[in-house]
């Protein structure tokens, strides 16, 4: 049996790692020199990879460690989104059930989502989309993302927004508030595009959008349907953080 405490030791070692790595990563996001535009620096593949790994070490054994949590926060707000989410990710914890959890990551994972528009990166290494990302992580936290709600609902209720986005926060709002009848119209509308739609061409690039607006149909209509027999839609809530 693998022995809990085994990461412990490391830890202060892997705090330095990810500082390292971060300021180098915001200072190649952050650009403005060598011809590189303002705010649209590339990190490289391997740094990426090594952040989150880091992040990810921390989330398992630096929940408790001054030091981490600090270099977490900072790394949280810096330049690079990607690397800030994953260290979002880690101050989540192993447990997202938490009032406290949840009042430390909604303010982060907002101003993921405030900086959307900003240039440069809007998806990671892996093609996962940022705005999409934090989306459904504060759809994990439930309820206790409440403070979200008003965004979120903006960027559902907004045509001007990019598909997948008004899909993720209409799933996410749907499990932090239980706003059935306000998801529904929005998934459907991205669920079934008819070919050579001006809705069509405009997702095209995302040829997964469809399918992820079918998953959370049908997870939300199976919610109303058990909840409301008589088909009523209303607020059923019931998702993650419950």
């Amino acid at each position: 049996m693998a022995d809990p405490d085994a990461g412990g030791p490391a830890v202060p070692e892997v705090v330095a790692v990810l500082e390292r790595l971060s300021r180098r990563i915001d200072a190649t996001v952050s650009g403005g020199s060598g011809g590189v535009p303002v705010g649209e620096g590339r990190p490289g593949f391997v740094e990426l990879e090594a952040a989150a790994a880091a992040c990810a070490f921390l989330r398992r054994w630096g929940p408790d460690d001054a030091r981490a949590l600090a270099a977490l926060r900072r790394v949280a707000v810096g330049a690079d989104p990607e690397t800030g989410l994953a260290a979002i990710r880690a101050l989540m914890g192993r447990d997202t059930t938490t009032d406290g959890t949840a009042s430390e990551v909604v303010p982060l994972l907002l101003n993921v989502l405030a900086r959307r528009n900003r240039p440069g990166r809007v998806a990671g290494r892996r093609g996962w989309r940022f705005d999409d990302n934090a989306c459904g992580w504060l759809g994990e936290l439930g309820p206790r993302a409440g403070a979200a709600a008003p965004a979120l609902r903006g960027m559902r209720d907004d045509r001007t927004e990019p598909g997948a986005l008004r899909v993720a926060a209409a799933d996410a709002l749907w499990r932090i508030t239980g706003d059935a009848a306000g998801a529904l119209p929005v998934l459907r509308h991205y669920a079934d595009p008819a070919p050579g739609t001006e809705r069509a061409a405009a997702d095209g690039a995302d040829d997964g959008l469809p399918a992820r607006a079918r998953d959370a149909l049908r997870r939300i209509e199976c919610a109303v349907s058990a909840a409301r027999p008589d088909g009523g839609v209303g607020s059923v809530r019931g998702g993650a953080g419950e």
